[in-house]
Order: C-alpha cells, then structure tokens, then sequence
C-alpha cells in the first residue's frame, strides 16, 4: 500500500464495512497517506462515523477550503458518507460543472450514493453527464478481438531498459512496461 491514494482506499473500504475495532491501524493509514485530499476525507470520513463530529466538519472544511473546485467529487462523497443528500448532489452538480462529466465516474457505482439513486436529481445528473442506463444502452458498442499470429501469441514491446522493466513470462505473452505491438509485427 505504498502508493498515493492506496491507504485512503483501505481506510474507505474499512468505513464502508464498519470495521473500527483497529482504531490505531485505520488512524495510522491516515496519517500515512501522502496525497492530502485523500488524506483529508479519509479523517472526516472516519471521525464522522465515530461520531467526532466536529473534527470530521473541520477535516471537511479543510477539504473545501483548498481543494474546491478540484477535487468536488471528494467533497460530495464525504457528504455522501454522512448522508447529506442535498449537498453530495450539489457538490456532484459543481464537479460536473468544473471538472467535466468524467467526474461522475467514480460516482456512479460508488455504495456511499446508494441512498440517493432513487432521488430524480441523481437521474439528471446521470443524463447531464452522459452516463444515464439509456444512454450507455444507445452507445454502439462492438469490440473485436485483433486477429492473433501464428500460433496465436501475443507480442508486446518492452518500453525502457530490460533492468527498469519487472515482468512475468508465460509462454509467449509477456507483461511489463508494455506497449501492445501491431498485427504485422513479427513476434
């Protein structure tokens, strides 16, 4: 868990769970999480499920005061973790309003907005962005497999030095830092 944004994500899931007997452990994830806004709702989500409320409103406030207008699909999620329907739905408005409707993709499948999916102003968001059931429904969608070489290996071409590259080997397909190669390149 030594990537940005990884402790959040465990100390979210923990949340999501209700899994607190290891205080110390989730107060530690916290603490450790090198990506502030990631950080900051982390504790106002925390805080706000032990009922330390008025440090998760100053972890939250935290978060709007620096980060409005950047990160608004994290400020309406850590509404949407105290159940606040009319702000997760308006800080989700302004995240779509600000950064685009890619900022409802997280959203959209999030279980910290399964109170509100019945709420009609969940749907207008949806189909503001692009992203109601009966629009994905419309979207013509064929994928096709590329045709394979041979014996039907796949070749992938290493990008950097083999010494910077961890890869594993099966067969014939390898993975790494890897950039697929065309039908016609020879493996």
């Amino acid at each position: 868990p030594n990537r940005p944004i990884t402790r959040a994500a465990i100390v979210r899931a923990m949340v999501r769970k209700g899994n607190y007997q290891n205080t110390d452990e989730i107060w530690q994830l916290i603490a450790d999480e090198p990506y502030e806004p990631f950080r900051l709702i982390a504790a106002a989500s925390m805080h706000y499920k032990l009922g330390n409320f008025e440090d998760a409103d100053i972890a939250l406030e935290a978060l709007i005061e620096k980060y409005s207008g950047q990160m608004d699909p994290l400020i309406a999620l850590a509404y949407a973790i105290r159940g606040s329907a009319d702000e997760a739905i308006g800080w989700l408005q302004q995240a779509i309003d600000s950064i685009g409707p890619q900022a409802l993709l997280n959203s959209r499948h999030s279980p910290e907005y399964d109170f509100i999916r019945s709420d009609p102003r969940w749907q207008e968001l949806l189909t503001k962005a692009g992203l109601s059931e009966e629009q994905l429904a419309a979207i013509d969608f064929e994928f096709q497999l590329p045709k394979s070489i041979g014996t039907g290996s796949i070749c992938l071409e290493k990008r950097g030095p083999v010494s910077d590259i961890k890869s594993l080997s099966r067969g014939r397909v390898a993975y790494s830092y890897l950039r697929p190669r065309t039908a016609i390149d020879a493996c």
